[in-house]
């Protein structure tokens, strides 16, 4: 677990303990779900590298739009 990883869990399992009302006593129950809540986030899909195959159609089309955009002003 990474300082960044642990430094989110610290700051929900706080919210969680303030949400309660800030009892005495240990802070375990919080941390662990805020472990779980973040753990059952969704992820984001990886995006891809991939150029599409039309990539450079669609660029230049998007230049003649803007072109036609700018001599219509």
């Amino acid at each position: 677990m990474g300082a960044s990883e642990t430094a989110e869990i610290e700051a929900l399992a706080w919210r969680l303990w303030e949400q309660r009302g800030c009892p005495a006593g240990p802070s375990h129950m919080d941390w662990l779900e805020a472990e779980r809540q973040l753990q059952a986030r969704p992820v984001a899909p990886a995006v891809a590298d991939v150029v599409p195959a039309n990539a450079e159609e669609k660029w230049l089309a998007d230049i003649e739009r803007k072109q036609e955009f700018e001599s219509q002003s």
